[in-house]
């Protein structure tokens, strides 16, 4: 009987030797190195069915060593990338460039903030005052029988009540016509809605400066956190300028000032423009500037001016301020 390798020997008439019963065979025959090889395709009908197996087993080991291969790669070329990211990162904090740049921005939140808190304490006070100016106009209002306020309007034709709805019941405009007869000086319904619209605005005004001094606290506090990407920086750089942008005119104006004066020759601190320029410190540092000009690029290209947030609460508390309690 003729052993398995001589007759796939015999079929793809591969190797030198002649196949006989007593023949004896070498261990890889011809017909196995052109498998390794890679000389038969799997599909061809002619070849054996245990020849067609061990190709795609050959095939799918290729594939997976193939496989692991670019796998390793991708891992190397990422891992590469990642250094050198870390390497740039590194050399962006030790840059007098990162360095000018959070020392202005911090100042510009500073006076941001200062002017900030000014304009709270004025629109505070306008508040309150407000506030008494509708309370005498609330004192003055006609009071019927079942205590409710109402207010006429100036020439007498029309009654409202302090929910600014209009009262059109027969027995209660006559009940508010006498009463209004002995109280001459009554709250006109035209002062008095003036005089909510009064405490409305100033109320807006108190809650925005409100958010707004939170929104610079959380800035500034990033700031100090340190270790800012470009990207970071240009970020902080636009909600700065943002905030700045939405303050009152009084205090846009008043923090315009406090930033020309910081920028004087002779100030303590200069801006980042001319801030020691000509100082060794300068000229040796490593320069990162295309890192941060790379992001302020891009962040001003996506930038869109932040939603306005009228009369949200600020649900954070400052340590040290309590601007509501301090004035």
């Amino acid at each position: 009987m003729l052993k398995l390798p001589e007759i796939w020997k015999m079929v793809s008439g591969h190797g030198a030797q002649a196949a006989s019963g007593t023949a004896t065979l070498s261990l890889l025959t011809d017909a196995d190195l052109a498998l390794d090889n890679g000389e038969f395709n799997a599909d061809d009908p002619d070849i054996p069915d245990f020849v067609r197996d061990r190709l795609k087993e050959k095939q799918h080991e290729k594939q997976i060593a193939a496989e692991v291969d670019h796998r390793q790669r991708e891992i190397a070329e990422a891992r590469k990338a990642e250094g050198d990211n870390d390497r740039h990162f590194r050399e962006w904090l030790a840059s007098e460039q990162y360095r000018r740049a959070v020392q202005e921005l911090s100042a510009d939140i500073g006076d941001a903030r200062a002017v900030a808190r000014e304009a709270y304490g004025r629109a505070f006070k306008r508040e309150q005052a407000a506030e008494e100016s509708l309370e005498d106009s609330r004192r003055r209002a006609i009071v019927l029988s079942d205590g409710r306020r109402v207010y006429f309007t100036k020439d007498g034709s029309q009654l409202y009540s302090e929910e600014r709805g209009e009262v059109t019941d027969a027995a209660l405009l006559g009940e508010a016509q006498r009463l209004r007869r002995g109280q001459p000086d009554a709250t006109t319904y035209e002062e008095y809605v003036r005089r909510c619209q009064d405490h409305d605005e100033a109320r807006r005004q108190v809650d925005e400066l409100q958010t707004t001094l939170g929104k610079l606290d959380e800035l500034d506090n990033r700031i100090k956190g340190g270790k800012l990407t470009p990207e970071d920086l240009a970020q902080a750089q636009l909600e700065t300028k943002a905030i700045v942008d939405g303050l009152p005119q009084d205090a846009r104006e008043a923090y315009e000032q406090r930033k020309s004066v910081r920028e004087q020759p002779d100030a303590e601190y200069r801006s980042a423009a001319t801030l020691y320029t000509d100082a060794a410190s300068f000229r040796t540092a490593v320069d990162a500037s295309g890192h941060f000009d790379d992001a302020v690029t891009a962040r001003t290209v996506q930038a869109q001016p932040a939603p306005s947030q009228a009369g949200a609460k600020v649900t954070t508390k400052n340590k040290d301020d309590d601007y509501r309690q301090g004035l």
